[in-house]
């Protein structure tokens, strides 16, 4: 299985995206 960088692209990105509204949701003290 050969996996390239356009394959972890949408996955960093949802990793990103899934961080930054964590660190908002805790801020937020949800």
């Amino acid at each position: 299985m050969h996996v390239t960088r356009a394959d972890l692209l949408p996955l960093a990105g949802a990793v990103g995206l899934g961080g930054i509204l964590d660190a908002v949701l805790r801020m937020l003290g949800l």
